[in-house]
């Protein structure tokens, strides 16, 4: 029920004077009570009072009253407890012209002046719009002034700049008057909430939102990613991870430094000598992309056929093992056959007896589980773990004559499903797709196994 008592309300919008305001406010109140009984129900009303912070507060108390006394004058004539009935009486920032002082202060004094909005009866609540960007502000201070009831919605969608933003103001609540006010909200469920709104409306997420945006916790200056790599909450003081929201803290760019660069790829399996360190950095620096996400990041500057020839010299060099070009064949059907043989370098190259592999899966997994029991066979792979991939990708499109380049991810996993022990990305390049498959796997396991 809106009743409107701002001055250029009642001149422009309602066109009526303060007695007939409060007039009719009691009339509609006496009418929506009465509806509820007739139809079998206690009455329920929340009623706004629109463009409260630009109405003069004597007559802001005076309309608050006569809605509050004509609730009970109506529950006393009925013979209805107050208990049994519900009255909200909601103090809108129509306009989003309150500062928060102000606004506290308009809570505080009807909450003084009214008994039965200071012993919980009947029910203060907070409607702020944003135009000059506090509605949060306001919303945090309405409780503080004596507010019981917030009015939010998901993203602050709202007329014109809109309401206060609810994973905000809950989050507020949720982190600084834990102790004092609690809500009833699950807010592992607030970032799902706000990205099926996004969808819905068609409005992209404001990647600096607080609590949704793509930014929330993410920095690329070197000296916070630095200490974030080692201790997120160094510089992340609210973990956005317990609204929902998963993305990267660290963003990798032009400022990055060089032991962020090192840690983050090393946290996310990538594991490079200082050479291949030296050189992504150089494109790094002088790239025009701007600040990617880790993901991105490897797929960008990893995943190409420099950087995984690089990485598999340094295996052969470090008593690791790759795919031998001319050893390795699959066959197709129903059930895909794969055979191939790993060469390893300590002087000279030392060439692994014939491995084979069978899956319905495909050829990379028949090179998976062909490697897996090699592993097994020769004690470097224990008997309660297993072989898993997590991720493949192929970077770009290929387009004919051209190599392929492949990602994987390589996790070992305990064989009754438990969490992965270890896990190491891995790169390969080759005109066959499969072949470049097979040099990721051995790649990440190389890493996985020999260099640490």
């Amino acid at each position: 029920m809106l009743v409107s008592t701002a001055p250029k309300l009642r001149e422009s919008s309602v066109r009526m004077g303060k007695e007939e305001i409060i007039s009719s406010a009691r009339e509609s109140l006496r009418y929506v009570f009465t509806e509820f009984l007739n139809k079998g129900g206690n009455p329920n009303l929340q009623y706004y009072i629109e463009g409260a912070t630009q109405t003069e507060p004597d007559f802001l108390l005076d309309v608050n009253k006569a809605m509050v006394e004509e609730a009970l004058r109506f529950c006393d004539e009925k013979h209805i407890s107050p208990s049994d009935i519900k009255l909200v009486a909601s103090q809108p920032d129509t306009c989003g012209v309150a500062m928060m002082g102000k606004y506290r202060r308009m809570m505080s004094m009807l909450r003084e002046n009214i008994p039965q909005f200071a012993d919980g009866t009947f029910q203060l609540s907070a409607h702020c719009h944003n135009d000059h960007g506090l509605a949060v502000a306001n919303s945090l201070e309405a409780i503080e002034g004596g507010a019981r009831q917030i009015e939010a919605t998901t993203l602050g969608i709202g007329e014109r700049c809109g309401n206060a933003d609810a994973s905000s103001v809950i989050s507020a609540i949720e982190e600084h008057m834990k102790g004092q006010h609690s809500h009833s909200v699950d807010i592992s469920r607030l970032h799902k909430t706000a990205l099926h709104l996004s969808a819905i409306t068609g409005h992209a997420i404001n990647p600096n939102h607080p609590i949704h945006g793509a930014n929330a916790n993410r920095t690329e200056a070197g000296i916070h990613a630095n200490a974030i790599s080692r201790d997120r909450s160094a510089y992340n003081a609210l973990d956005v991870r317990s609204y929902g929201n998963r993305t990267e803290d660290i963003a990798l760019g032009a400022m990055s430094g060089k032991n962020t660069v090192s840690t983050v790829l090393r946290q996310h399996g990538v594991i490079v000598n200082e050479a291949v360190l030296a050189e992504v950095l150089k494109q790094l620096k002088t790239s025009e992309t701007g600040s990617l996400n880790p993901e991105d990041f490897i797929l960008k500057y990893m995943a190409n056929p420099q950087m995984a020839s690089a990485l598999e010299s340094e295996d052969r060099e470090k008593g690791g093992m790759t795919v031998g070009k001319e050893h390795f064949h699959y066959s197709g059907g129903d059930v895909e056959s794969v055979q191939f043989r790993l060469a390893s370098k300590n002087g000279e190259n030392h060439w692994s007896e014939s491995i084979e592999g069978s899956s319905d899966k495909g050829v990379v997994d028949a090179v998976l589980k062909g490697l897996e029991n090699w592993l097994r066979s020769t004690g470097k792979l224990n008997p309660d773990e297993r072989l898993e991939l997590s991720n493949y990708k192929m970077p770009v499109e290929q387009t004919g004559g051209s190599d392929s380049d492949v990602v994987v991810s390589l996790n070992i996993t305990h064989i009754n499903g438990d969490t992965p022990v270890n896990m190491r990305r891995g790169f390969g390049v080759s005109a066959d797709q499969n072949l470049a498959a097979a040099k990721a796997i051995v790649n990440a396991w190389n890493r996985m196994a020999v260099i640490v």
